[in-house]
């Protein structure tokens, strides 16, 4: 059975309103939704209770026909302003096929963990006024690049190499997992030759977000991952959110699979982190998306959002995040691809509306998010579902 639920909150956003104890709640014991009007909430302005559900099962509509034409596995968490308007799992946690999605099931996010770097970095740019044009070796010391920033990172601009590519290319002769220590040395030691010097264009490359990652540990004096918990999923309520390790697998942590139903395993590169490794659910997704852009978290969520250098097409890359001008009506996002997984994290600026998708199954259809804003205007215009074609997965 497919979990389905449609929850309608809004007004005052509160992070400890919103917890996971509240979506358990709201979902109730068995895993099976029901409406659930929070009184410390007030309604949206917009459309009342039954405009609000014909919108969720429009979307609804578009993911029962891509689970059944075999295009999703995953799970979606759809908010407008403080109200969640659509919240659904189809499909299961791994290929063995027993255990259904739920919205409480871990994915990995990819490189939507990148926003996560960047709001840890932010945050301790609050707290330690650092200043992102002091240069990497000022942390790093003996990082062999003197003339690549902490802002040169941050934005994809510092020309430096992607370790996925070069890191086997110096240690062919074992088969240790890297991690990102590991990395640092290499770079260090063998000094791989960047593309460009810094600040020239954009080109984006997972090194920078390792060594972002590397730069948090200096500054904190804790583990990457240690600091990101302690300061962001925790302060939170992120229960279903972790980062990988190789010995643990958590209740409702999913495994990648293929499209013809082979698991994908894992590779030396997995416990490198900054710029991949984090798991998270649906609804912890949706959770962070109302802490982080409420300034729940730092103060001033824009500083991650602003458009700093063009990349292609008219977009823009911030800190961790993309950003879309979409003809006035802003969108920041982050997708992300490893291992089997796909992840979507899309935000619009205009009116809150935050998508997010997650899947384990290589989908195809998990960035098509331009689909979803679509059927969320055109429900809140009061026009008709006219395009059928939409709920038979083209576009």
């Amino acid at each position: 059975m497919q979990l389905k639920t449609f929850l309608l909150l809004a007004g005052g956003f509160s992070v400890l309103a919103l917890s996971a104890g509240y979506f358990e709640k709201a979902l109730g014991s068995s895993g099976r939704g029901k409406k659930y009007i929070d009184r410390n909430f007030t309604e949206p302005q917009w459309g009342g209770i039954a405009k609000r559900q014909d919108l969720g099962n429009s979307i609804d509509s578009v993911f029962q026909n891509w689970y059944k034409c075999g295009q999703f596995n995953g799970a979606i968490g759809i908010l407008l302003h403080d109200t969640l308007i659509y919240q659904n799992a189809f499909g299961f946690l791994n290929n063995k096929f027993k255990e259904r999605l739920s919205g409480t099931s871990s994915f990995q996010i990819a490189s939507v963990s990148k926003i996560f770097t960047a709001l840890a970095f932010a945050k301790l740019m609050e707290e330690k006024n650092i200043d992102i044009a002091a240069k990497v070796n000022t942390f790093l010391p003996g990082f062999p690049y003197p003339k690549v920033s902490v802002g040169n990172l941050l934005m994809h601009n510092s020309g430096l190499p992607n370790y996925i590519y070069f890191s086997g290319q110096y240690t062919k002769n074992d088969s240790l997992p890297f991690n990102n220590d590991r990395i640092v040395e290499i770079m260090t030691t063998y000094r791989p030759r960047e593309y460009f010097q810094p600040g020239r264009r954009f080109m984006y490359s997972n090194t920078n977000y390792v060594l972002l990652a590397s730069i948090i540990e200096k500054i904190s004096g804790e583990k990457f991952q240690d600091y990101v918990r302690k300061n962001i999923f925790e302060p939170v309520g992120l229960k279903n959110t972790f980062f990988y390790h190789p010995l643990d697998t958590l209740r409702g942590q999913t495994s990648a699979f293929d499209m013809r139903r082979r698991a994908i395993g894992n590779d030396r590169l997995d416990l490198v982190f900054g710029d991949k490794g984090i798991y998270s659910s649906a609804q912890d997704m949706m959770l962070f998306s109302k802490a982080l852009f409420s300034g729940k978290i730092i103060k001033n969520p824009g500083i991650l959002t602003k458009a700093r250098i063009h990349t292609h097409l008219g977009h823009y890359y911030g800190f961790g995040f993309r950003i879309n001008p979409n003809a006035g009506d802003t969108i920041v996002f982050h997708n992300g691809w490893w291992h089997g997984y796909r992840a979507a994290f899309h935000y619009r600026k205009s009116d809150g509306a935050t998508v997010i998708l997650l899947s384990n199954h290589l989908d195809r259809y998990t960035y098509q998010t331009p689909l979803i804003f679509n059927i969320i205007d055109r429900k809140r215009h009061g026009e008709a579902d006219h395009d059928e074609k939409l709920a038979e997965g083209e576009f």
